[in-house]
């Protein structure tokens, strides 16, 4: 009876290790599939050319915000993880669309171009492409919007003038206090003055200061003139006000103030 035990014991032990044995030898072959599919992905990776195209990078370097009757100068970057030095042999740069038409014009192509503005123009869109590289310089190509600075309405107006004796050379010392509200966003120097176009002056004390965002204030000026204009009652003073963003650079002015002036200024015509 202990023998018979013992041989089944055996049996038992026996079929457990070929069990055993078996799972380890089917498992195997598997592993070497999954290896090799690692190296096919990282095989097609390395030469895949929509894989290099995508890490091609190109841009548009220039001014998106310029000044209407100005030129600037517009350059091409490139650059991708195969080829970091050379560019594609055929850069072309065109216009888009811009408004007016007819307002963008750029001359000549190659990695850096002018291109002008008009004076009446009010916004944009260029383009660039790079091609003809082949495989190793993929084609590569950008877009840029640009505008001119935003363009504000201002206003201004006299509150209280009065003349006084001028300095020496001047038949006319103006005294002016003046309202004035800054149209733009970012704090704006403000200029308050004789119109230099119309008539000769020097400014006294006062006449510029800076002025914070969208805010009204009163300004006081004073400045000496040479007057001819007269009038039975006075004269009349031709003044101006110029905002300048000191942030943008926008300006935006008013030269329609003229303040009649009474009282006597020691020669100015009355």
């Amino acid at each position: 009876m202990k023998t018979i035990c013992y041989s089944i014991l055996k049996f038992s032990i026996f079929c457990v290790f070929l069990f055993i044995a078996t799972q380890c030898s089917t498992n195997e072959p598997v592993i070497q599939p999954i290896v090799d599919q690692q190296k096919v992905q990282q095989s097609t990776s390395k030469n895949n050319p929509f894989l290099k195209s995508a890490r091609t990078t190109c841009a548009i370097i220039g001014n998106r915000t310029v000044t209407p009757g100005t030129s600037g100068l517009y350059s091409y970057t490139y650059g991708n993880d195969v080829n970091t030095s050379g560019f594609p042999p055929n850069v072309t740069w065109s216009v888009i669309a811009a408004r007016p038409a007819g307002s963008i014009v750029i001359s000549g192509s190659g990695t850096s171009t002018t291109i002008s503005f008009s004076s009446n123009f009010l916004m944009g869109r260029i383009s660039v492409s790079g091609t003809g590289g082949g495989s190793s310089i993929p084609d590569c190509g950008d877009i840029a919007n640009i505008s001119r600075p935003p363009v504000f309405s201002c206003s201004a107006s006299v509150v209280q003038v009065w003349c006084s004796p001028a300095s020496s050379g001047y038949n006319a010392q103006i005294n002016a206090r003046v309202s004035v509200t800054n149209p733009f966003p970012n704090t704006a120097s403000v200029l308050v003055q004789w119109n230099p176009n119309l008539l000769s002056g020097q400014l006294v004390a006062g006449g510029q200061y800076n002025v914070n965002a969208n805010t009204t204030t009163i300004l006081p000026t004073q400045f000496d003139i040479n007057t001819q204009t007269s009038n039975p009652n006075g004269f009349y003073v031709p003044m101006f006000v110029r905002y300048t963003d000191l942030v943008t650079g926008a300006t935006c002015t008013v030269d329609n103030l003229n303040p009649l002036v009474t009282g006597s200024c020691n020669g100015a015509p009355m």
